[in-house]
């Protein structure tokens, strides 16, 4: 990893900033680290001066779920929440007959603990922070191919998807969870993933 120094003559408080930005930008999880440990120096030097404000700022931002996590530790993050989503999809399916819910958010309290587990863990460009793309009107029965609308559902496997990542991470991959509560990683090339607002479409 290479740091540059802060350009010469600049306010210490000014260089301290600086460095904590090209520590926090460095796709390093220790950097990450040092980066929020600048940030909180400098808090405390500056309390109430501009840089302290943006330091607060950009300390909010690293410390935010997910934000120290590299791109494959995010990626392993976001499987295990839609794990739990799957399991909370069926366990609400045995309580209300075998129909799953309208939007995720009716999981939370009985089936979900934290609404956390809706948003995809890790950095902006990896898709971090964006709630998962949900497909309502699904049977818990896995035999069921189509919406209670009666539009066309996805198929990976053979199986519909009832779930996914907004948008594709930096290696162009997304997560997706199945109606069997299996999560598989899928590229464009594989199949067409719908996004936000798309209605999704069978796989040929």
């Amino acid at each position: 990893m290479i740091v540059r120094s802060a350009p010469p003559g600049r306010h210490a408080d000014e260089a301290l900033y600086w460095r904590a930005r090209i520590f926090e930008e460095q796709d390093d999880r220790s950097a990450k680290a040092a980066a929020a440990k600048d940030y909180a120096d400098l808090m405390r030097r500056a309390p109430e001066g501009r840089l302290g404000r943006l330091a607060e700022l950009r300390l909010a931002a690293l410390r935010k779920p997910g934000a120290l996590l590299t791109s494959k530790e995010a990626r392993e993050a976001s499987r295990r929440n839609l794990v739990r989503i799957g399991k909370a999809l069926h366990a609400y399916a045995a309580d209300h007959g075998g129909r799953l819910p309208g939007g995720l958010d009716e999981l939370l309290g009985e089936h979900l603990s934290s609404a956390l587990t809706l948003i995809r863990p890790g950095r902006t460009e990896d898709g971090g922070g964006a709630p998962y793309v949900y497909q309502p009107g699904l049977a818990a029965e896995i035999g069921v191919t189509r919406t209670e609308t009666g539009g066309k559902v996805q198929l990976v496997g053979g199986v519909p998807v009832v779930a996914w990542e907004a948008s594709v991470d930096a290696a162009g991959g997304r997560n997706v969870l199945r109606l069997d509560g299996e999560v598989m990683v899928i590229r464009p090339r594989e199949t067409k993933t719908p996004g936000r607002g798309e209605t999704p479409k069978r796989e040929d």
